[in-house]
């Protein structure tokens, strides 16, 4: 019954997300919201915005050679430099390298797999989402982020959203919260779930 409605907020989060509004004008705000974090980062990771995901074209610029998301199986992602982009299936860009052919073609030593994985894993690291209630996140469904975020939990984890994101749905019991919920106006930790509002 939870996922059901779960699966119905998302739908509505999505489709809002995608009518938004003055959105350079909100999307320039996020990422003025966002950089702060970013100053200190040794190995930041970043999603690649699909669809209707925020532009945050400055913030990728800001640090080149950051760390991007590759997809490795139905349920296993990596990070990975992104000195090399290429396009995948839907138009989705990902880090591409001789290394990642051979692990996809199982060409690799379980042990050279494992340095591979581990080889660049963010210190912090800004998710994607649909929807959020307080830092709790609805991504789009596969788990793949929950996944990472359960196995490396020093990264600090900040989600990129508009507010108009924001819903009121329960976390399932795999979701994994995120460190900090950043949008245009609002700055949301975990830590104490204290609200920095920007809007006034």
């Amino acid at each position: 019954m939870i996922r059901r409605k779960n699966d119905e907020i998302r739908k509505e989060a999505l489709k809002k997300r995608s009518r938004i509004k003055d959105r350079p004008e909100k999307e320039k705000a996020l990422v003025n919201n966002l950089m702060p974090f970013f100053k200190q980062a040794r190995r930041p990771g970043f999603f690649i915005p699909i669809r209707s995901e925020p532009d945050i074209a400055r913030l990728l610029k800001a640090y080149p050679g950051f760390l991007a998301p590759k997809v490795i199986s139905d349920t296993e992602m990596i990070f990975f430099s992104s000195d090399c982009l290429k396009e995948q299936a839907f138009g989705i860009m990902e880090p591409f390298s001789p290394e990642i052919e051979a692990l996809l073609d199982n060409r690799l030593s379980e042990q050279e797999m494992q340095e591979l994985k581990n080889r660049y894993v963010p210190d912090i690291m800004l998710v994607p989402l649909s929807a959020f209630c307080q830092t709790n996140r609805m991504g789009y469904g596969a788990g793949y982020y929950d996944r990472y975020i359960q196995n490396h939990p020093d990264i600090l984890t900040i989600g990129a959203a508009f507010d108009e994101q924001e819903a009121d749905f329960k976390a399932m019991p795999w979701d994994q919260p995120l460190d900090l919920i950043v949008t245009p106006t609002r700055i949301i930790r975990k830590d104490d779930q204290a609200n920095t509002d920007f809007s006034e």
